[in-house]
């Protein structure tokens, strides 16, 4: 009955707990944190978050100086004329929660 399958069950768990049983490796859960691909796409994520980030304020950097004196009017910038249009907040909302999710 019930005694006999929560006393298998209780069995198999302290093999699992045991190290280098072959239960142990069937039923432990995968550490992530320590996994090696979730640090590597962490760090992708982050990294670019911050290329990003710069990116926007050399373009605004440009800008504002192609902007501010007449005889910058020629200057050519390596933002788009579009960028006004480009709601740069909602695209950082956006990057932050994706991170945010990894985490």
């Amino acid at each position: 009955g019930h005694a006999a399958d929560e006393s298998l069950i209780q069995a198999i768990r302290s093999a699992a707990d045991k190290p280098g049983s072959p239960w142990s490796k069937l039923l432990a859960s995968p550490d992530i944190m320590d996994s090696g691909l979730y640090k590597y796409a962490i760090e992708l994520a982050a990294t670019a978050r911050l290329r990003t980030d710069e990116n926007v304020r050399v373009a605004r950097f440009w800008k504002h100086l192609a902007k501010s004196d007449t005889k910058n009017a020629n200057v050519v910038t390596p933002s788009p004329s579009t960028l006004n249009v480009i709601d740069t907040e909602l695209q950082k909302g956006e990057r932050d929660t994706v991170l945010d999710d990894l985490l």
